[in-house]
């Protein structure tokens, strides 16, 4: 198949990824076309989706967010992801990264062998959710959320590459002096860093903003339309409609799929 979108889908326990991806696909196929494979170690009957991969969950990362919960994530197989892929050119997008919008599919136009995210902010405050650079040492921060890719030898390095920060992860901690859990966004801005000798390269970067929905904030349903709110400032609320959003609270990810699927 030359043309696709890959989702990865694993049920963690403490999350239901298999429902958040359902209801992103539904969505998807509202506004477009392109087949949909989802990468995940159960499958499922889906009215949405076109293919499934089945692949290992991996190890679980445990995150705790600023909301005070605290998840278990089966996401660390990102860069298996070129070899996953049943397509040759893949729109590779986080289950929980809800698509409201067809700007996204324009990166099927692009002649870039791969393009990652590069700018993330708050959906209501528009400010960057982190800072730009992991440590003073490291190169900038890219995100994962959504990779455009073709199967090309240049493209098969950056993969592999963002594998061996993986299978490294402690040298690289060292090397870039920071402490944290693995992330997938980590391990594609690192392996960026070292196809490109440590100069940015701006092709590798996508003209698309990571709207997200941070911790603290929550989504609304009044009227049966989804408002995303500041639970503690009155009246001050946008309307979810036509917004790529990235929602980071898994819970409300799984609350929010379910009402979507409920409108089927």
């Amino acid at each position: 198949m030359d043309k696709g979108i890959v989702i990865t889908a694993f049920n963690s326990g403490d999350v239901d990824y298999h429902i958040i991806a359902e209801a992103n696909c539904r969505g998807i196929k509202s506004m477009c076309s392109w087949p949909i494979t989802v990468i995940t170690d159960c499958a499922w009957e889906s009215k949405h989706i076109d293919n499934f991969v089945i692949a290992e969950s991996g190890t679980p990362t445990i995150r705790r967010d600023q909301a005070l919960s605290t998840d278990r994530w089966l996401n660390q197989n990102r860069y298996q992801v070129y070899d996953l892929s049943p397509y040759e050119h893949t729109l590779l997008l986080d289950a929980d990264f809800f698509i409201g919008n067809r700007s996204i599919f324009k990166l099927f136009d692009t002649q870039h062998e791969f393009l990652i995210a590069k700018d993330s902010v708050d959906v209501i405050s528009h400010s960057p959710v982190e800072p730009r650079f992991i440590s003073p040492m490291s190169p900038e921060l890219v995100y994962a959320t959504a990779i455009y890719f073709s199967k090309t030898a240049l493209v098969k390095n950056i993969f592999d590459r963002a594998g061996t920060v993986k299978d490294n992860w402690d040298y690289y901690q060292t090397l870039y002096q920071f402490n944290s859990k693995f992330r997938n966004d980590f391990a594609f801005a690192f392996a960026l860093h070292e196809i490109n000798m440590g100069i940015s390269v701006q092709d590798f970067y996508m003209d698309l903003v990571i709207y997200n929905l941070t911790p603290g904030q929550i989504l609304d349903y009044k009227s049966d339309i989804p408002w995303i709110m500041m639970p503690d400032i009155e009246n001050h609320r946008i309307g979810l409609h036509g917004i790529n959003l990235h929602v980071l609270n898994k819970k409300i990810a799984e609350q929010h799929a379910r009402w979507v699927l409920d409108y089927e």
